[in-house]
């Protein structure tokens, strides 16, 4: 499944992993470009837990002094499915409140394809 990043925060995000893949980066607000891959088998039995990992970029004021520092920041999340026909990847939104959905699709959902985080 190719991974897409999905940033529903007000930050940078400088690169994230889910399940040991990397992501790539992703600006605040925003979706980012699809990265190859991860594994999946269908006949893997959901839930599925993974380990999502990302750094937030730095942030500097208007006379370039630094305000926030790179910070690290991890989420345990589930994958519940469900699952399509023919899963072609891996959605991963990151909310301002640091939890994580996962979702598999066939086509990547358009941003703001979830603006508010939906209860598992």
């Amino acid at each position: 499944l190719g991974i897409l990043g999905y940033n529903h925060t007000d930050r940078y995000i400088d690169s994230f992993s889910v399940g040991g893949q990397g992501g790539g980066n992703v600006f605040a607000t925003s979706s980012g470009g699809i990265v190859c891959c991860i594994g999946y088998r269908p006949s893997r039995p959901l839930p599925i837990e993974m380990e999502v990992e990302w750094v937030w970029g730095s942030e500097e004021d208007e006379n370039q002094k630094l305000t926030r520092p790179r910070e690290r920041a991890s989420y345990r999340a589930t994958l519940n499915g469900p699952v399509p026909k023919e899963p072609h990847y891996l959605e991963v939104h990151i909310f301002q409140d640091s939890t994580v959905q996962l979702r598999i699709v066939n086509y990547p959902s358009p941003f703001p394809a979830m603006a508010t985080r939906r209860q598992p």
